[in-house]
C-alpha cells in the first residue's frame, strides 16, 4: 500500500466538514497529508534550532569562539589583519548586530582567495601571507536579541506564556512558572493557583525530543471528546476540540450514508436514469432529471399525436383501427394536399418572376417573407430612381422650375444686397438679415440697430420678446444656434420654414448654415422682432 505524500509546508487552512461531505478516503487522506506536512515542517524548524543550540554550546564550552561586529564592513576590516586571522579556528562565528545582514562562520579548509558579490576579500592570510580560511554564511534565520537579557524571563515568554490562575489547562499544555518551563500531566479543569502535582518541569531539549519522537512515529494518537452537536472548525482552537468536532461530523455522515431515504425518513438516496424501474419508496432510489424529462417527452409526444379526440367509436377503438377504417379518406386528403403544394409552388414562381421584372431579383423558391420584403423594395427603388431624375431635371434647367442659375444669381446679388441693406437700415425693419452665397457660409448683411447689436456673425437682442426666425434657400446644410439651442429650418433642396421664439434681452442668434457647391445654391436668413 502506498504511503501518503508529505509536503514540508505549514498550512493551518483546512476545509470544514459538513453533513453533506462525502465519507471517502481521499477526503481524509488530504487532511492527514496536511497534518503530516505541518509536522515535517516543524521537525525541520526543530532541527535548525537544535543546530543553533549545538553551536551555542560549542561557543560556551570553548570549542569555538564568537566575534561581534556592528557592521559587515567592520568584519571585513578585521579579517584583513593577519594577526587576527592567526587566532581563528574552524567554526568560529562572526555575528553582526544588524538583522538584515547574515552572520558568518570561519571555514579553515579554504586555501584560495575568495571575494563576495561586491568584490570584498572574505578570505584571510596568516602572518606568513598564506591563505588559511574564509568567511562562510551561516544558514540560519537571524533573530534580533539586542533587547533581551540572557536571564530575562521575557525570553521564556517567547516560548510559552506565564501560568495563569484564571484559566483551565489540558494535558500536554506548556506554561512558565517562576522562570521554569512546565508541561501539564493532569488536566486543570477549573481555574486554580499553580499546583505542582499536575505539572512536570521540562526543557526545550525535552520538548524537542518528544516532538521528534512523535514526528518519526508518524502516528500521534489524538485525544478528544466527541462534540455534542455539529459545529464549524475555528482557526486557532485546540486539536482535541477540532478532533471532537470532526468525529461528530464523521459519525453523522456514516449514519446518513447507512440510512436509506423513504417517503417518511430523510436519508441516503441513490439516483437512477431508468425510466422503466419499478422500485418502491423503501429502496431509497430516486429518478434523475434526465429520467423525468425522458418520461415527460414521451408522454408529451403521444399527447400531441393523439390530441383530445374520442376515437372509441371509430373502428375497433384503437388508433390503428381508426386509420385502417378511414384509409381511403386519408388518401384523398393526401392527394388534395399534394395538389395544394403544387399550386402554391407554381404561384410562387409567377410572383417571383413579376418581382424580378420590377428590378428586384427574386428566386422562384424564395420564402414568402423574402418575397414580401422584395415587393416592398420595388416601391423604394422606383421612388429613388424618380427622385434622382427629378433632381437632375432641376439642376440641368432651373429656369424651367422658376429658379435662377448661378450666373443669374451672381448678376443680381450685388444690387439686391445693397438695396436690401439700405432698405433694412432706413426703414427701421426690426430685423437682422444674413445672406448665404454659393459654396460659402451665411454672413451678416444688416440689422436694425434699435433692436439688435452684433459681434461678428452673431446678433444680440436688446429687448426681450418674441422673434420670428426664418430661412429660405437651395442646397443648404447646417443649423441655427438660437440662444444655445441648435435648430434647422431649411432643407438641402428648395425649402423655407420658420419659427417664433421667445428670447430674453441679450439672447443671441448665430447661423451655422452654408450653401453647397452645386449650381444655384444660395439662401437668406431673417430674424424679426414681433
Amino acid at each position: 500500500m502506498a504511503n501518503l505524500k508529505v509536503n514540508e509546508e505549514f498550512d493551518t487552512a483546512m476545509e470544514q466538514l459538513t453533513p453533506e461531505t462525502r465519507a471517502h478516503a481521499d477526503r481524509f487522506n488530504e487532511r492527514y497529508e496536511q497534518l503530516l506536512g505541518n509536522d515535517a515542517f516543524l521537525k525541520g524548524k526543530i532541527e535548525d534550532a537544535n543546530t543553533n543550540i549545538e553551536r551555542a554550546m560549542a561557543v560556551a564550552q570553548g570549542k569555538s569562539a564568537g566575534y561581534v561586529f556592528n557592521t559587515y564592513s567592520e568584519l571585513i576590516a578585521y579579517i584583513a589583519v593577519p594577526a587576527n586571522v592567526e587566532k581563528f579556528r574552524l567554526g568560529d562565528q562572526f555575528l553582526i548586530k544588524a538583522t538584515d545582514i547574515p552572520d558568518y562562520w570561519w571555514d579553515n579548509t579554504v586555501t584560495t582567495a575568495q571575494t563576495d558579490s561586491a568584490g570584498n576579500v572574505i578570505s584571510g592570510k596568516n602572518t606568513s601571507g598564506k591563505i588559511v580560511g574564509a568567511l562562510a554564511e551561516l544558514e540560519a534565520r537571524k533573530i534580533d536579541l539586542s533587547k533581551y537579557d540572557a536571564n530575562d524571563a521575557a525570553l521564556f515568554n517567547n516560548m510559552s506564556h506565564q501560568y495563569s490562575s484564571a484559566r483551565a489547562y489540558d494535558v500536554g499544555d506548556i506554561c512558565i512558572h517562576n522562570n521554569d518551563l512546565y508541561k501539564c500531566v493532569t488536566a486543570v479543569e477549573a481555574a486554580e493557583t499553580f499546583n505542582a502535582s499536575k505539572w512536570n518541569k521540562t526543557s526545550l531539549a525535552a520538548l524537542h525530543a518528544d516532538q521528534e519522537k512523535k514526528i518519526s512515529e508518524n502516528n500521534q494518537p489524538p485525544t478528544y471528546t466527541v462534540a455534542s452537536s455539529l459545529s464549524a472548525l475555528t482557526s486557532g482552537e485546540k486539536l482535541s476540540v477540532a478532533f471532537g468536532k470532526i468525529a461528530k461530523a464523521v459519525s453523522t455522515l456514516i449514519s446518513h450514508i447507512s440510512t436509506k431515504a423513504t417517503s417518511s425518513v430523510l436519508g441516503h438516496v441513490k439516483l437512477s436514469d431508468s425510466t422503466s424501474s419499478t422500485s418502491a419508496a423503501s429502496t431509497g432510489v430516486a429518478a434523475t432529471p434526465k429520467a423525468v424529462k425522458a418520461a415527460y417527452d414521451l408522454a408529451n409526444s403521444n399527447t400531441k399525436k393523439l390530441g383530445t379526440t374520442d376515437i372509441s367509436s371509430i373502428g375497433d377503438g384503437t388508433v390503428t383501427g381508426a386509420i385502417a377504417g378511414n384509409k381511403e379518406a386519408i388518401e384523398d386528403i393526401n392527394q388534395s394536399l399534394d395538389g395544394c403544394l403544387k399550386s402554391v409552388s407554381d404561384g410562387k414562381k409567377t410572383v417571383a418572376s413579376a418581382i424580378t421584372a420590377q428590378g428586384v431579383s427574386t428566386a422562384a423558391d424564395a420564402e414568402f417573407a423574402t418575397m414580401a420584403a422584395n415587393i416592398g423594395s420595388v416601391g423604394t427603388n422606383k421612388y429613388s430612381a424618380g427622385r434622382r431624375q427629378g433632381r437632375s431635371d432641376v439642376t440641368s434647367s432651373p429656369n424651367s422650375y422658376g429658379l435662377y442659375t448661378k450666373s443669374q444669381y451672381d448678376s443680381n446679388y450685388s444690387t439686391g444686397q445693397a438695396n436690401g441693406s439700405n432698405s433694412a437700415k432706413s426703414n427701421g425693419s426690426k430685423s437682422a438679415i444674413w445672406l448665404i452665397r454659393n459654396n460659402s457660409p451665411a454672413s451678416l448683411l444688416c440689422y436694425d440697430g434699435n433692436y439688435f447689436t452684433a459681434s461678428g456673425n452673431t446678433v444680440y437682442c436688446k429687448e426681450s420678446g418674441s422673434y420670428l426666425i426664418a430661412n429660405e434657400g437651395y442646397s443648404l446644410s447646417g443649423n441655427i444656434n438660437i440662444n444655445g439651442s441648435s435648430s434647422w429650418y431649411g432643407d438641402c433642396n428648395v425649402y423655407h420654414g420658420g419659427t417664433t421664439r421667445s428670447l430674453p434681452a441679450g439672447g443671441y442668434i448665430t447661423p451655422n448654415i452654408s450653401a453647397n457647391s452645386s449650381s444655384g445654391s444660395a439662401g437668406i436668413i431673417i430674424v424679426r422682432k414681433a
